[in-house]
């Protein structure tokens, strides 16, 4: 069952201060918590450190504009390849929106953003 740990932007710092140091991590998943945009900005600020991981799911974490864009742009200052999985974070319009039109970026191939699901809704 995915949220059960009920991980809020206070857990996601801890997270992110973890995904700092760690060297093994392959795959996160987070789905489902109520992370909320801060949240998505920590582990944004992890994500730029760890060279490590894969994977990151965060699907329904109530992200929202500003964490859906903190872990875009992350992931685009990176190297290393990370499957973003953000769909159902109630995204409106927002400058990420332009580089989820195309989710496989031509200027950089390493961005994967899953949209099994609507990134955004429309009220």
């Amino acid at each position: 069952m995915k949220g059960l740990n009920r991980i809020s932007f206070i857990g996601c710092k801890n997270i992110a201060d973890g995904l700092k140091e760690n060297k093994s991590l392959k795959m996160l998943n987070l789905q489902g918590n109520p992370c909320g945009s801060l949240g998505g900005k920590y582990i944004a600020d992890g994500l730029r450190y760890n060279h490590k991981l894969t994977s990151l799911d965060m699907r329904n974490c109530t992200l929202g504009n500003v964490g859906v864009s903190e872990l875009i742009k992350a992931e685009d200052e990176k190297n290393e390849p990370v499957n973003l999985l953000l769909a159902g974070n109630n995204v409106g319009s927002c400058q990420c929106i332009n580089c989820l039109r195309n989710p496989v970026d031509p200027n950089h191939p390493s961005l994967r953003v899953g949209l099994d699901q609507p990134l955004f809704a429309l009220n």
